[in-house]
C-alpha cells in the first residue's frame, strides 16, 4: 500500500487545529521553554491541548526529531519512539 493511500485511510482520525493567537502564544512559550523551532513547538502545543481536551482515547506523540520528542515528553505527553 502506498503511503498516500495509507494516509487517506486514517486521515479522518486526525485532529486539525487552526492556529489562532492563543495557540501561537502557547507555542511560543513551548519554543522558549524547550528551545524548539516554531512549527515543532506548534505541533507539541497542539498535542498538549488535545491531550487535555480528549481523554477518551490515549494520545501518543510520535516524532523522530529528538528535540521535539523530548520536549513533548517534558510537557507530559507519552512519546513514540521512547528513545532515539
Amino acid at each position: 500500500m502506498s503511503a498516500r493511500k495509507e494516509l487517506d485511510g486514517f486521515w479522518p482520525q486526525i485532529a486539525i487545529l487552526p492556529v489562532d493567537e492563543a495557540r501561537a502564544r502557547a507555542a511560543g512559550d513551548i519554543a522558549e521553554r524547550h528551545l524548539l523551532r516554531g512549527m515543532d513547538a506548534l505541533h507539541v502545543g497542539a498535542a498538549v491541548e488535545l491531550s487535555i481536551e480528549i481523554t477518551a482515547v490515549p494520545l501518543v506523540f510520535a516524532s523522530w526529531d529528538r528535540d521535539q520528542r523530548d520536549a513533548a515528553a517534558r510537557e507530559g505527553l507519552e512519546v513514540f519512539p521512547a528513545k532515539l
